[in-house]
């Protein structure tokens, strides 16, 4: 019996090669995926540092408006935000930030359970995250203490009758009457 070994030869190697293709498809589907984790690491970390420097750069806006509020010289019958617009508007912007600031605190917590990132993918998006926390709750603390020192200002403006009174219930009458 005649055995061809070239025959066997070039099946073998067709076998391998078969196997081989298949190792390298593997390995660039891994490679891939690496890329896409890596790509979408960076994304994250990307528009974390955006959302912080803009939280920070509102954050810097406000603190200095409020400054002014609160050294704004206060006359009688004159209103910083007579409907209090402001105030209202205010008061939505912080609870909004609180909304944002539990989701940032739910996406940090998650980052440890992932297991396709690795400990430098976590340390950058731990970084990253903590910026975006900061910046976040530091401007909705802002937009409290706007609030309040437009609240102050406007109660500072109340127009009053100089009467004094002794007591609570001399007041409380007093705006019975009126």
């Amino acid at each position: 019996m005649f055995v061809n070994t070239e025959n066997i030869m070039s099946i073998a190697m067709s076998r391998n090669n078969e196997a081989g293709a298949r190792l390298v498809g593997v390995a660039r589907s891994t490679e891939a995926a690496s890329i896409n984790l890596i790509d979408a690491v960076d994304g994250t970390v990307d528009a974390l540092v955006g959302l912080a420097g803009v939280m920070n750069g509102f954050n810097r806006m406000i603190a200095s408006i409020c400054e002014e509020v609160a050294t704004a010289e206060c006359i009688e019958g004159r209103y910083i935000d007579a409907n209090d617009e402001a105030v209202d508007a205010l008061g939505h912007a912080a609870s909004s930030l609180k909304d944002q600031l539990t989701s940032l605190v739910r996406k940090r917590a998650s980052i440890d359970k992932d297991g396709r990132l690795k400990g430098h993918h976590c340390e950058s998006l731990h970084d990253a995250y903590e910026q975006a926390i900061e910046a976040v709750a530091e401007l909705a603390e802002s937009c409290m203490q706007m609030r309040a020192a437009i609240i102050r200002h406007d109660l500072a403006a109340e127009p009053r009758s100089g009467e004094a009174f002794a007591t609570a219930e001399a007041l409380i009458e007093s705006l019975r009457n009126a």
